[in-house]
């Protein structure tokens, strides 16, 4: 849990039960892209075009692949 609490923390206080979760689960996802794009090594080849990082949420109840965009 440690590591999903700041991304709940980050939800504004007025969010519903019902949307907490999906938004949650978003913000964790962007958050972990952001760290794997900080990894030494990557972010050279980013820049370079060489590699690309994107967040993707799989939808357990569909079975579908959720993007969730360019997180540059």
């Amino acid at each position: 849990m440690g590591q999903i609490e700041p991304g709940l923390r980050s939800l504004p206080a007025d969010t519903k039960d019902a949307d907490r979760l999906g938004r949650a689960i978003d913000v964790n996802v962007r958050r972990s892209v952001q760290e794997i794009r900080a990894i030494p090594g990557f972010e050279d080849r980013i820049t370079r075009g060489e590699l690309n990082v994107v967040g993707a949420v799989y939808e357990l109840g569909t079975g579908h692949v959720r993007l969730l965009g360019d997180e540059k």
